[in-house]
């Protein structure tokens, strides 16, 4: 009532005022001479009960902006960013005070492209993030060593969609002057039918020469050994290569060449086997013979050994999946004998998030194969439409860790519903509070954040599925007087993982307050 009547008096006071001004304009007859002017302290008075009007006036509005339960809701001007991160692999000796700057460019703008300040230390293994990028974007990056403003080295570009993690920049920083012994290590991994007595060679030769030198040999054949040339030069870029020979001698499996800068550590070359196992003969029966100590020897029944049931060949790996999924997709893994022309399907129904692991029992050992994942979203009519390839794969059976990588390029906006909180009750100077936020149309599940700062999550997050109605809501506590900042995201499957959902909308600003 106090409100209204402070509202009330000032609306009197202001049309109080506006009629004594028309009271004072002239007329289009002349006024007499002989009238004496208007006395001035009306309108002063009239000024000053406006002042004290309009101060009363917000005085109150504070006082209802402080009442339990009420919250504010101030969109934020916050820009929501995507993120792609990783680690550097660097070869070679890093000179004192070496930084490392990365560059990144939108594969479908050239113009679209930013060179990030020299913050990132040029340290092996150190990790790096890029933040201000759009999720479902496709980008080139570079990473560039820099020493006194310089570029000394840079590494091979990465094609990633946002957001994606576990990507490996790989720097090697060759030195004009390369001197004193350094280390190249790593393992060899052999994919395919490994025969008895196999061996493997390691050979390495300077980057431009023409003749290989042996680092190793007669190392066991195996799936996976250890390699280690100790002998290497500093600074000095060298070819390695590993081989694969049977006992007797003969080449059965080469890798692909290895470029790389003394010191190196964490190397891997990789082998495909040419060899076929040999066909397992079927054993024939044997007849044997039992003696007892009550009869004349006599002829036992004829037994023979069974066949040994081969163990099934396999090949698996894990998906490096970067970027969004769609609505009702999937990931199918698809293989062909190696210069054969027929893909056929040899693991259906993989989740599309990073990181998800697949096997594949049905090759046969020392066969190679060519193998590429493909995201698939089914259509409404049952139909599938390819979303995305990853690069093909040539591999040996049996083999292990074979990693196939899928950008997505699928884009998602970010929501730009409604946010809004009631506070609810007051308990030990914590708010029983609840947030409503505004439904997507096709949206399956929906990510709310609640922090104390603005893109934190101190306070809630959590994924749920979509509750059907035209809003979603959630139960969040809230402390007494603390200024809070919520926001939500939102992916076209249900159970979602992180890399389906959308970027996050703007941020909303609240307070519960007694």
């Amino acid at each position: 009532m106090q409100e209204l009547l402070w509202y009330a008096s000032c609306i009197y006071v202001i049309k109080k005022y506006r009629q004594d001004k028309i009271m004072e304009l002239p007329t289009l007859a002349p006024a007499p001479i002989t009238n004496p002017p208007q006395p001035k302290h009306k309108h002063i008075l009239l000024i000053s009960l406006i002042i004290v009007t309009i101060l009363s006036l917000s005085t109150t509005i504070f006082l209802l902006l402080r009442h339990p339960g009420f919250s504010t809701l101030l969109p934020s001007n916050a820009t929501q960013k995507g993120l792609i991160s990783g680690t550097f692999h660097i070869n070679g000796v890093i000179p004192n005070g070496a930084s490392i700057i990365i560059k990144r460019i939108n594969a479908a703008s050239s113009s679209d492209n930013t060179t990030y300040p020299q913050n990132f230390p040029a340290v092996d293994q150190e990790t790096w993030s890029l933040d201000d990028i759009t999720d479902g974007k496709s980008y080139t990056v570079i990473a560039d060593i820099i020493v006194q403003g310089k570029i000394i080295a840079q590494s091979d570009p990465i094609e990633v969609t946002a957001p994606a993690t576990e990507q490996t920049l790989t720097i090697n920083i060759p030195d004009a002057h390369p001197s004193g012994t350094a280390v190249i290590s790593g393992t060899v991994k052999v994919n395919g039918y490994i025969p008895p007595g196999s061996t493997i060679t390691i050979k390495g030769r300077i980057m431009g020469k023409d003749t290989y030198s042996t680092i190793a040999s007669n190392i066991p054949g195996a799936i996976s050994q250890y390699m280690n040339y100790a002998s290497a030069i500093a600074g000095e870029t060298y070819e390695v290569i590993g081989i694969l020979q049977d006992s007797n001698g003969n080449q059965i499996g080469i890798s692909p060449i290895l470029g790389v800068t003394a010191p190196a550590m964490n190397e891997e070359l990789s082998i495909n086997s040419t060899a076929v196992p040999p066909a397992t003969p079927t054993p024939t029966p044997a007849p044997t013979i039992q003696t007892t100590t009550t009869a004349p020897t006599q002829p036992s029944i004829l037994t023979s050994t069974p066949a040994p049931t081969p163990a099934p060949a396999m090949i698996s790996g894990s998906i490096d999946f970067n970027g969004v999924a769609p609505a009702n997709s999937r990931i199918v893994i698809l293989e062909k004998v190696y210069n054969s022309q027929q893909y056929q399907v040899a693991v259906d129904n993989i989740t599309p998030q990073n990181s998800a692991t697949w096997q594949w029992t049905g090759a046969q050992v020392g066969t190679w194969y060519d193998l590429i994942a493909v995201l698939k979203e089914t259509q409404s009519d049952g139909t599938d439409e390819d979303i995305a390839l990853s690069q093909t794969q040539s591999v040996a059976t049996p083999a292990t860790n074979v990693v196939l990588t899928i950008n997505s390029g699928i884009y998602l906006s970010a929501p730009n519903g409604t946010i809004s909180a009631s506070c609810g009750n007051l308990v030990n100077n914590v708010w029983g509070g609840q947030m409503s936020y505004q439904s997507v149309p096709g949206a399956q599940s929906y990510w709310l954040e609640v922090g104390t700062s603005d893109g934190a999550n101190d306070a809630y997050s959590s994924v749920q599925n979509d509750n059907g109605q035209s809003n979603q809501t959630a139960s969040v506590n809230f402390n007494n007087g603390v200024t809070y900042y919520a926001r939500y995201a939102y992916a076209t499957t249900q159970n979602a993982s992180q890399p389906q959902f959308s970027p996050f909308s703007t941020t909303t600003q609240f307070e519960c307050s007694q």
